[in-house]
């Protein structure tokens, strides 16, 4: 995973009113049930600034192995539409309020310690055809369908579709601004990207943000079925949606490796 380029700094705003109830698990088998002392996670990314509402946060882990230092301080998050942002959260510890003894009391969670982090709520559909953009530092978002356009030029003239009205993208050999456009119409359409960022709306998240061009993993227009994911998944893929109502990404996760699959043939 390419994600030596990019610095990112993921800090967490505090908030005096009471913050979203989580379920943290650490590394040790420890579990704590409470709430965070904020209501914004923000991160700073070769995007810009991104601020996102706890309420539409699924989940903070860890990109890889089974602590902070095996991942390279590397956390992912989900949001509950499924999107995932990578970073890097370089906060010590987060404060999580639980009650012991009939008493509130305030713990600092050290990240070192921190193996994943839920949010209370479950997942929120976001529809069959999505618009998926994967990053070379590995973020995997969905883009709004009917708010965003891809502006082309070829040697027939400049179009810019919406991204509802694109079938598939393919990219033309491994220049990242060429593409192969396919409208639900039936026109396709050979085209050189005719910009150096993409002005992109989100489907859950920020209102939008500006992705290089050149940092575009894949993108396409997919169908994911995150419902027969779960219920035709693998054997082993847990069956309990969420613990105490809190969100799990299993059954998006999986609609997402379903989905990729069919995308790489």
């Amino acid at each position: 995973m390419r994600v030596a380029a990019f610095v990112f700094l993921a800090t967490l705003a505090a908030c005096r009113t009471p913050g979203p109830e989580v379920l943290v698990s650490l590394d040790d088998g420890q579990q704590l049930v409470g709430r965070l002392a904020t209501k914004t996670i923000a991160l700073q990314t070769q995007m810009g600034l991104l601020e996102f509402d706890t309420a539409v946060a699924g989940e903070l882990g860890l990109v890889e192995g089974a602590n902070a230092k095996a991942s390279g301080d590397m956390i992912r998050l989900w949001l509950k539409n499924g999107s995932e942002f990578v970073g890097k959260w370089q906060r010590p510890s987060v404060q999580v309020a639980v009650t012991l003894g009939e008493e509130p009391r305030d713990i600092d969670v050290p990240i070192a310690k921190l193996q994943r982090l839920q949010f209370r709520g479950d997942a929120i559909d976001s529809g069959r055809d999505v618009f998926r953009v994967v990053t070379k530092a590995g973020d995997d978002f969905f883009v709004d369908l009917t708010r965003t356009r891809l502006a082309f030029a070829s040697d027939l003239g400049k179009f810019s579709p919406f991204l509802h009205e694109i079938a598939s993208l393919e990219r033309m050999g491994d220049d990242a601004a060429k593409w192969r456009v396919r409208l639900t119409t039936g026109t396709v359409l050979l085209g050189t990207l005719d910009q150096q960022k993409l002005d992109l709306r989100l489907a859950v998240g920020p209102e939008r943000l500006e992705l290089p061009l050149d940092a575009v993993a894949q993108m396409d227009k997919q169908q994911l079925d995150v419902q027969h994911a779960w219920s035709e998944g693998r054997a082993d893929m847990p069956r309990v949606q969420s613990a105490q109502g809190f969100y799990s990404n299993a059954p998006q996760k999986e609609a997402k490796e379903r989905a990729a699959s069919k995308w790489r043939k």
